[in-house]
């Protein structure tokens, strides 16, 4: 009963993450489908254009991913700065990557970066990119999304524990960028996690007994 005792605290450590706000992009609500949001802030999102609930006519006949909207951003990048920071462990983030079904679909690049500035139109100065992966709409049909998930491991001594996790979406070519679902997800070594929690003493003496 112990160690499924233990387990479920080094469960509860890793879900403690905070993660990403509005990942989903729910908020703010739409009523109707084919509505979208422009010049409205979204939370959690620098220099997102707007939100756009699902499915619309021939541009994107198909629902979202997660929930009712999807996130679309028109300029040059579209950023969130999580308050996870880095940690000796593996650092995963994912999205849905979506093209629309007519001419103004948009390649992107996803990156995840350890610090930096996120200006007013999304793009992220400084900083250091842990990992990325570039979003080609041409490899992908028309009206449908795509996962993508990138990620990074950090030992212990990495010179970036510790720093804000960054994510952010980078346009290519084409006029708008269509996304879903984002999260963050963070698996802390498990050594590392036993040492934080206070685990390891314990069961050296549950050995020693």
């Amino acid at each position: 009963m112990k160690k499924i005792a233990s387990l479920c605290v080094l469960a509860a450590a890793v879900s403690a993450q905070a993660g990403v706000i509005n990942g989903s992009f729910e908020n703010p609500a739409i009523n109707s489908p084919g509505v979208f949001t422009q010049s409205v802030p979204i939370p959690g999102w620098t220099g997102l254009t707007g939100v756009w609930r699902l499915p619309s006519g021939g541009q994107f006949n198909i629902v979202a991913p997660d929930g009712l909207n999807i996130g679309y951003g028109n300029g040059p990048g579209a950023a969130q700065q999580l308050s996870d920071t880095v940690q000796v462990g593996q650092q995963t983030a994912s999205l849905m990557a979506g093209r629309r079904g007519d001419g103004f679909a948009s390649s992107f690049t996803f990156r995840m970066i350890a610090g930096g500035t996120i200006q007013a139109n999304g793009l992220v100065t400084g900083g250091t990119v842990l990992a990325e992966q570039f979003f080609n709409i041409a490899s992908v049909s028309a009206n449908s999304f795509t996962p993508i998930a990138i990620s990074y491991t950090a030992a212990q001594g990495d010179p970036l524990l510790g720093q804000q996790i960054t994510l952010a979406m980078v346009k290519g070519n084409g006029s708008q960028m269509n996304f879903d679902m984002v999260e963050f997800n963070a698996v802390p070594e498990p050594a590392t996690m036993l040492i934080g929690l206070g685990l390891i003493p314990l069961l050296r003496r549950r050995r020693k007994a």
